[in-house]
């Protein structure tokens, strides 16, 4: 599985370039959105006590989800980060120093049995080629997970382009754990370029009613550069077609021991 992982990683992003920005590409923005959004409602499902919660992020890649977890109140000494890539780790440490990083150098977590609160997995199973890796994988964090933990699952419905396109149910692959709460969410439910009546704090105007995710049309922010068209030109072949095959872009779950 390291290998494999390696080698898509090599491939997709060389010298660990980190492409994957919100600015220049709608999904990764809508990842963004839907990784607090649902991070928040699991956080408060679990009842967990945030000051005492410690979690760990598997495939953390350079920290972009697990620092998310500060902006619900946890200190950077709760959390920790695991990744097989050892520049991605160099450039967490980099850019969060006060969040520990540690290269995980075959598929055996750290951990004893047993031992770990919170896990977080995102963006993850979904680059795992082989069934068989993400059953080691589901056994791995069963076997940490202490009683009374949980499992943050954010993926999407299909495997990456690098790995096939192919169907993604976590529920046969997490068997072990119980379900709590899971949210699917469209790129249309958490983006949105559509119009907002303006507000007046008056009362001249009534006040827009927010809620999470108004719908709407996608659209590409226009750069003067052409560096816009150019990230999507980049994008493969099979994206859309995938998109319009699955409704559920993003499929947000948690899991308890």
């Amino acid at each position: 599985m390291r290998d494999q992982i390696l080698a898509d990683y090599a491939a997709l992003e060389a010298d660990e370039e980190d492409a994957w920005n919100p600015i220049l590409i709608d999904m990764h923005l809508g990842y963004r959105l839907a990784l607090l959004y649902g991070l928040s409602r699991a956080l408060r499902a679990s009842g967990a006590d945030l000051d005492t919660l410690d979690v760990v992020d598997l495939g953390c890649g350079n920290g972009r989800s697990i620092r998310a977890y500060l902006e619900f109140g946890l200190k950077p000494n709760q959390l920790c980060g695991l990744d097989f890539r050892e520049d991605a780790i160099a450039m967490a440490r980099q850019m969060h120093p006060a969040i520990r990083y540690d290269v995980q150098m075959d598929g055996r977590l750290p951990f004893a049995d047993g031992t770990v609160g919170w896990l977080s997995l995102c963006m993850v199973v979904s680059s795992i080629q082989d069934p068989a890796d993400r059953r080691s994988l589901a056994a791995e964090v069963s076997r940490v997970l202490r009683p009374g933990g949980h499992l943050f699952y954010i993926d999407h419905p299909y495997t990456s382009d690098a790995v096939g396109l192919t169907p993604l149910d976590p529920g046969t692959i997490f068997t072990p754990l119980k379900l709590r709460w899971q949210k699917q969410l469209r790129l249309l439910d958490v983006l949105t370029d559509a119009d907002l009546p303006a507000w007046d704090p008056t009362g001249g105007a009534p006040r827009p009613r927010w809620r999470f995710g108004q719908g709407g049309p996608l659209r590409w922010v226009p750069r003067p550069d052409g560096l816009g068209a150019a990230v999507k030109a980049r994008l493969p072949v099979d994206l859309n077609r995938w998109l319009s095959r699955e409704p559920a872009a993003f499929d947000i779950r948690l899991y308890a021991t």
